[in-house]
């Protein structure tokens, strides 16, 4: 699922705005106020300021309200910010974007146009002195508005994005593994059953990107399905739900075991060096629905984690935060072993 009308920028940037200007403090009167019911929001007493406007603004997004989007923009920030020309530039993009009624985008360019009339009353008898504190103040405020979003939104300098396609035959174990490794052999095989072999069965790197620790990636599966044995059927990036796994060597090569539907959509971030340098971290769960459903997740180098279709079950992108350490990306499809026998692919956005 995507958004309707804002892009991913868009919504950082008015989650910045909302937190500056403190309106999330009182949450349930903000949603009164632009007209929405807070009773239906689950995110709205036990999430963290930052992540209760993110949420507020995507579901607004999700459902189509386009008119509390434009009062939460038009009404309540640009009153607020409209004195500074980064800020009221912003809003009034976002207010094109949307669509905004032609009253309120009236209302934002009347209430600029006051204000530089104001202005220019006051500055006129003595032009000449304030233009250098005028400038003076005008870099001073651009800089430290650069500054404070960097602090608080630093993906928003970073946004980028890139497209790879995951085979089902991607073993998550292969991850940072020189050409002829090997890994997830099966105990007691079958006749045909055979160990994952890199490259062919190494899962994909996310390259076209920047990794950088501390900043956050969401994923958009755009297509695609896998199955992960001939005899069974093909499955989305949810994989199939009824049926958990876990890697049956466990960890390997240096790589976390995990717990996860079988043919979902893992990931696993490396550092410089091969994963095998060093013991693995510990596993991590997602056989709950409640623990596939996170809205941020914090993983561990060499920790092998759910992704799914990259959206929570409120219909929100999930937020994995990259690891202290971290350079590289890897995804992967969840098996417990014998990746040779396998079909299918998913197309995966990876956005940061």
């Amino acid at each position: 699922m995507s958004l309707n009308y804002l892009e991913l920028t868009d919504v950082e940037r008015l989650a910045n705005l909302l937190l500056r200007s403190e309106q999330s403090k009182a949450r349930q009167a903000l949603c009164i106020r632009i007209g929405i019911e807070s009773s239906r929001l689950s995110f709205i007493r036990d999430s963290s300021d930052s992540d209760f406007v993110i949420q507020l603004i995507e579901y607004l997004d999700r459902i189509g309200n386009k008119e509390s989007l434009c009062k939460l923009c038009c009404e309540e920030l640009f009153p607020i910010f409209c004195k500074s020309e980064i800020d009221a530039s912003i809003l009034r993009q976002i207010a094109a974007r949307l669509d905004c009624n032609q009253n309120l985008i009236h209302n934002l360019n009347n209430n600029t146009e006051k204000k530089t009339t104001q202005t220019e009353k006051i500055v006129k008898p003595k032009i000449k002195l304030l233009v250098g504190q005028a400038s003076f103040l005008l870099i001073s405020a651009l800089s430290l508005s650069a500054i404070y979003s960097y602090l608080w939104f630093p993906d928003i300098w970073l946004s980028a994005k890139t497209q790879v396609k995951v085979n089902a035959g991607s073993d998550p174990w292969l991850a940072g593994m020189p050409p002829n490794s090997k890994a997830s052999f099966c105990p007691n095989p079958r006749p045909g059953d055979s160990p994952s072999i890199a490259p062919e069965n190494s899962p994909t790197e996310v390259k076209e990107i920047p990794i950088k620790p501390s900043s956050h990636l969401t994923f958009k599966v755009l297509e695609g399905k896998t199955k992960v044995f001939n005899e069974q059927d093909y499955f989305g990036p949810e994989g199939d739900i009824k049926d958990l796994r876990t890697h049956r060597v466990k960890e390997e090569n240096g790589i976390s075991d995990i717990q996860a539907p079988i043919n979902s959509l893992v990931g696993v971030f490396l550092g410089r060096e091969e994963p095998n340098k060093d013991s693995a971290p510990n596993t991590l769960f997602f056989g709950e629905e409640a623990k596939q459903n996170y809205l941020k997740l914090y993983p561990q180098l060499k920790q092998v984690f759910f992704i799914g279709d990259g959206i929570n079950n409120m219909g929100i992108r999930q937020r994995v935060i990259v690891p202290l350490g971290a350079t590289r990306l890897y995804l992967g499809i969840m098996d417990g072993c014998n990746w040779r026998d396998t079909d299918g692919y998913l197309d995966v956005e990876v956005l940061i």
